[in-house]
């Protein structure tokens, strides 16, 4: 049988997973379908700064899970006005399936007005399967990409990590920053983030970086700026040669302190050399 799993899937949390593996468990080789760019990014505009998978991050998740099939679809204007009949008739034009997989709080059509019921009730009309997977509790509430965002906007990296099932991350490219940390003996890696990308509460972290076609789990201490769309700054605590250009990720594993306000060159100095010192101690008992 043919498979399609279907959902926005921002974060691919475990219950994103849930969905995501029923699916390849009825075709090894079903589709994903999601939307490019996520509802909530599209009603919010570009003043909405809490996705928390990019759509490349999000595509190299949906890969560990084990999907080779991916159909993004354009979340737009048009999008928006079909009903729920228009839309999932549009689907069958996109993609032959038997199945489709979704969770439980899946809806689609103009304002919403598609549920998981009225998915069963045109599935059954149509001659198709539908399977709705149902919630996915940690601590006694469902995983929900909102729960995760509410935890990361107050700075839980643990509790993120939980309902994530991993640690949270960025991914961005090296550019060139002002120089001023190579200037105090600190060079950073500065990553350009999209915009709607989430970030930590701002502060200095301990972290691991990953850098394209140099290395992974590399340690460093992780500066993310007092607004949201970055750039987010690394200090490698192991040098490296040049970097500008290369895509990387930071993986969070810490908070180390809040934003520090301190005057001169010699004071931030000093600071950063604590911060790097305090970030080498986490790294070095803790796990990639």
């Amino acid at each position: 049988m043919r498979a399609i799993a279907i959902g926005s899937f921002d974060g691919i949390h475990p219950g994103h997973a849930a969905v995501v593996r029923t699916a390849l468990g009825i075709d090894p080789e079903a589709c994903v379908v999601c939307f490019e760019p996520v509802p909530r990014q599209f009603f919010g505009g570009q003043k909405w700064h809490r996705r928390l998978t990019t759509a490349s991050e999000r595509r190299i998740a949906l890969s560990d899970i084990g999907v080779s099939s991916l159909l993004t679809l354009p979340f737009d204007g048009e999008t928006v006005k079909m009903s729920a009949e228009e839309f999932l008739t549009m689907l069958t034009k996109r993609l032959e399936f038997d199945v489709i997989v979704a969770g439980y709080d899946f809806h689609f059509g103009a304002g919403r007005s598609g549920s998981c019921d009225s998915l069963r009730k045109w599935c059954t009309s149509m001659g198709y399967n539908a399977i709705i997977e149902a919630p996915l509790s940690i601590g006694d509430e469902p995983v929900k990409s909102e729960r995760i965002r509410r935890l990361l906007e107050t700075g839980s990296l643990s509790g993120c990590r939980r309902l994530l099932g991993r640690r949270y991350s960025v991914t961005g490219v090296v550019s060139r920053g002002k120089s001023v940390g190579r200037e105090l003996g600190f060079p950073t890696l500065n990553l350009s983030i999209p915009s709607c990308k989430m970030l930590p509460p701002p502060g200095s972290y301990a972290g691991w970086v990953d850098l394209e076609r140099v290395g992974r789990g590399i340690p460093a201490a992780v500066y993310v700026p007092p607004h949201a769309t970055g750039p987010v700054e690394a200090h490698l605590l192991r040098p490296l040669e040049e970097t500008y250009g290369r895509s990387s990720t930071v993986t969070f594993v810490k908070k180390l302190r809040d934003v520090a306000h301190v005057d001169g060159r010699e004071q931030l100095s000093l600071l950063i050399a604590g911060i790097v010192r305090s970030a080498g101690k986490v790294l070095e008992s803790e796990e990639k």
